[in-house]
């Protein structure tokens, strides 16, 4: 049994930083009630721009980027003065695989609208995603010539030498985010973020500064309780992770890992608790059920282990957890 839990605990917990979800091209349902009703109004004013924009804004939300990115179009054509349409259009190329025109987009914008400060910034926040540090440093550095005391520029850069490796001047560029910005709460969770990859205790300090502009802040109570987590306060995570579950059902990463916490200290039914919750608000959600049958299992509830892990291996046939589980089960 207790080999069992030791290898469980080898695995790591997951962070705050959760993997992206990957956009679907789909197209958006015509039975939609406010893509209806947009759809009308374009039917009734046709020369108004206004109109395509709030129906490709229905479009976005729906993930259906290629229908969202005609009607801006044709919004562009009637009002060629509006940034928004224009931003709203890379951001659709964007999600859409199509980095190279959502660059374009906002190349063209920046050029025509040399004042807009937001252009450059979503530009500079382009390049950083496309990992063209070079290009979004430089497009900050413009930013900052105009407007020393723009903090999301100073975040931006910071984001910039993050991701390039340079610790020291991300640090610096952060700081001068919250100081100009106090409330700029990624500013106090990268910092943070930065002294825990070095083992430095100032981390802590940053989380907790963080939580002091909103205690409510999702991301800085993950990132204070991965903290905690990793620096053998298991409880300390717990609490927090248990607060941020009253927050937001949906969080998935708050019962897996207060699960997975209380399973290294031997509560297999507390366990089992938090995995029952994950599984019934991510009925797609694998490991899930491999983790509430590992719960069972430990408990001595085989048949029920056996069913869960049956559960995972139909969401995920290649999960060699639940496979070597459901030998487990079967073979006792």
């Amino acid at each position: 049994m207790k080999n069992i839990i030791t290898l469980l605990l080898l695995a790591v917990l997951i962070s705050c930083d959760n993997d992206p979800k990957v956009k679907q091209n789909t197209v958006a349902e015509t039975g939609l009630p406010e893509l209806n009703a947009a759809t009308n109004l374009i039917n009734s004013e046709p020369e108004n721009a206004a109109n395509y924009f709030e129906r490709a804004k229905i479009y976005t939300n729906n993930q259906a980027y290629q229908e969202a990115i005609e009607d801006l179009k044709i919004a562009i054509k009637l009002d060629s003065t509006n940034i928004s349409y224009r931003h709203l259009l890379a951001d659709g190329y964007l999600d859409n695989y199509q980095s190279k025109k959502a660059l374009d987009v906002l190349e063209t914008t920046a050029e025509l609208f040399p004042n807009s400060s937001l252009t450059k910034l979503k530009l500079s926040e382009f390049y950083l995603i496309l990992k063209q540090h070079e290009s979004s440093i430089k497009n900050i550095g413009r930013i900052l010539a105009q407007d020393p005391q723009n903090a999301e520029a100073h975040f931006m850069m910071g984001m910039n030498l993050k991701e390039m490796g340079d610790t020291t001047q991300a640090i610096n560029s952060f700081k001068n985010a919250v100081e100009i910005e106090p409330e700029l709460i990624d500013g106090w969770i990268n910092i943070g973020s930065i002294y825990e990859e070095q083992k430095n205790p100032k981390a802590l300090d940053f989380y907790n500064a963080a939580l002091e502009v909103n205690s409510k802040n999702i991301n800085a109570l993950h990132s204070k309780a991965f903290y905690l987590q990793n620096n053998d306060d298991v409880y300390g995570a717990i609490e927090i992770y248990r607060k941020i579950m009253q927050l937001d059902r949906q969080y998935a990463a708050a019962p897996l890992n207060a699960g997975i916490l209380y399973l290294g200290i031997d509560s297999f039914a507390l366990a089992y608790e938090h995995f029952n919750i994950l599984a019934l608000n991510s009925p797609a959600d694998a490991k899930a059920y491999y983790y509430r049958g590992f719960s069972q299992e430990l408990q001595g509830n085989k048949k029920a282990a056996e069913e869960d892990y049956n559960i995972c291996l139909r969401i995920n046939p290649d999960d060699e957890s639940a496979q070597k589980g459901l030998i487990r089960v079967k073979s006792e």
